[in-house]
């Protein structure tokens, strides 16, 4: 009889690998935090700089965080766009080739 509490043949498949190799995901995490990073930044150290009007009497901490939330927007887009395949799909295939060795 086998023990419930023993992993069976099944629980490889947890083990998948869902970002297929593709280093775009790493790439636009680190252009946005970069982005996100220099928001933080300023306003802790030069909060007068974000202070400052800049574009039509508005100032630079309300671009900038308008601008932040626009780059999110953005970078979901273009990973949505060039990841590939869903990452559902991409662990069914993953488990195909492991059913197959």
């Amino acid at each position: 009889m086998k023990s419930s509490s023993s992993p069976g043949p099944e629980a490889k498949s947890a083990e998948v690998d869902l970002t297929g190799g593709n280093p775009l995901a790493t790439i636009l995490f680190v252009l946005y935090t970069s982005f996100y990073a220099g928001f933080m930044v300023l306003s802790g150290l030069w909060p007068s700089a974000m202070g400052q009007p800049i574009l039509g009497g508005v100032n630079l901490a309300i671009i900038y965080g308008l601008a932040l939330i626009l780059g999110a927007v953005v970078v979901a887009f273009i990973y949505m766009m060039f990841a590939g395949k869903p990452a559902d799909e991409r662990a069914a295939d993953a488990r195909r080739k492991e059913a197959a060795k």
